[in-house]
């Protein structure tokens, strides 16, 4: 008998034992399949921008100049969408994409336009839509006739707003109280609350308002007055402008990041657009430099503020920074200031900014703040269009092969150096100013 329970336990023990090992290996397995879940779930990020066009309408200057304005608005959409997703993930890599969609009945919106005065015919409304999904492959003008909006638009929203690779669901719905009860669902889950971005046009209906989600403005990329019936003035305050008009081009003023209300004014710049929307972070580390070389202190005055030098290559040209003293750099950068919210007079993160809002610096400390901006590369590299960009489109350190062209970065600090490797092979002699319109 004891030899038949020992036997007995040997058996169960045995068992145990493969069991054990069946279940390691199913935990293995599934600690892989995880892995690889996680893996593919952070690869192909995006944002997605979702416009109700029947309400957010874009800026007068861009309707009426038909299908170069679609173009135009493309590309602002784009670049705005991408500044402020960079301003929410810092450490998402730079070509994350941007998907957006407009949707709109186009007949309807085509007449009340021309009704409105602001455009000669309906025929311009149309052309800017077709240029709105030319300007960008993954920028589309959706035509839904006389469908429902509301709910063709709020389906699609979300398709997206469970779609695990999406960071950011941006919803132009400002003019329509009737997206409300719909969001409303969204609100308990605290995920879905930062996922969520509403985007404002016209202020928004009340309904709206009350949700929790975060408000963002694209400069004045859209009209912030709803469209009448009756040929009316156009929202910049003088008559509507026909087709070829030159107040297209009219001086844009800056817009209010913060507020859902805007005066009327022209179009902001793609400059004044960014700025509206985010900036990357300082960097804690800087190579400074003591002295400039006397030729990087001659450089080319522009003719006017929108003028950008360039190479023979297109490339953006920084002129150099002033000189500047090591010691003193670094003793500002110490004190951690907010870039955003000193230069730009709008930091989005408020409470929840790691930087200083309340210290007051003297015109000294603001200039070496502008120049601890300035020594940070931008996102856009050297085909940035921001007239009046903070930051640095190619690297002012020495070289650390003077005799040699050297490739990658080649300045002082190698590979640890925040700019590409591209922006330190840069043509310095300039070309060409380019005007940004």
């Amino acid at each position: 008998m004891a030899q038949q329970g020992c036997a007995d336990a040997l058996m169960e023990l045995e068992r145990q034992r493969r069991l054990n090992i069946q279940l390691q290996y199913e935990k293995d397995q599934l600690e892989s399949d995880m892995c690889h879940l996680k893996i593919q779930m952070t690869m192909d990020p995006f944002i997605v921008v979702l416009i109700d066009g029947d309400g957010m309408i874009f800026h007068d200057s861009l309707l009426v100049a038909g299908e170069d304005g679609g173009k135009r608005a493309a590309r602002l959409l784009e670049s705005s969408a991408k500044l402020f997703l960079h301003h929410l993930f810092p450490e998402l890599p730079t070509g994350v994409k941007v998907q957006a969609r407009v949707y709109a009945n186009l007949q309807k919106m085509a007449h009340d336009c021309a009704e409105m005065g602001l455009v000669n015919d309906p025929s311009v409304v149309v052309d800017f839509a077709h240029g709105l999904s030319l300007g960008n492959s993954l920028v589309d003008f959706i035509d839904v006739g006389s469908d429902d909006l509301t709910k063709k638009v709020f389906d699609v929203f979300q398709v997206f707003a469970h779609d695990s690779h999406c960071r950011q669901v941006i919803f132009g719905c400002s003019h329509e109280k009737g997206y409300a009860p719909r969001l409303v669902q969204y609100t308990s889950d605290p995920k879905m609350v930062d996922k969520i971005t509403l985007l404002v046009g016209t202020p928004f209906e009340p309904e709206l308002d009350a949700l929790p989600f975060r408000k963002e403005q694209f400069g004045s990329l859209f009209r912030t007055k709803k469209i009448s019936q009756g040929r009316m003035r156009s929202e910049n305050g003088s008559p509507a402008p026909s087709y070829n008009s030159p107040a297209v081009s009219q001086a844009p003023l800056a817009p209010s990041h913060n507020s859902p209300t805007v005066s009327q004014a022209p179009l902001a710049s793609w400059a004044q657009t960014a700025a509206a929307v985010a900036a990357l972070p300082v960097q804690d580390n800087v190579p400074v430099q003591d002295n400039v070389k006397k030729q990087d202190r001659e450089w080319p005055t522009p003719q006017t503020p929108d003028d950008i030098p360039r190479n023979t290559k297109g490339q953006r040209i920084d002129p150099p920074p002033p000189a500047y003293n090591q010691v003193e750099l670094a003793r500002v950068r110490k004190i951690k200031m907010c870039n955003v919210h000193y230069l730009r007079g709008a930091c989005t993160f408020g409470n929840r900014c790691t930087h200083i809002h309340t210290y007051k610096p003297t015109p000294s400390e603001f200039e070496t703040l502008k120049l601890i901006t300035r020594l940070e590369p931008c996102i856009y590299g050297t085909g940035c269009e921001v007239v009046d960009c903070l930051y640095g489109h190619r690297c002012h350190l020495p070289k650390r092969d003077r005799k040699g062209k050297g490739k990658g970065k080649n300045c002082i600090h190698g590979e640890t150096c925040r700019f590409s490797g591209e922006l330190h092979h840069i043509d310095c002699r300039v070309a060409k100013l380019t005007k940004v319109t």
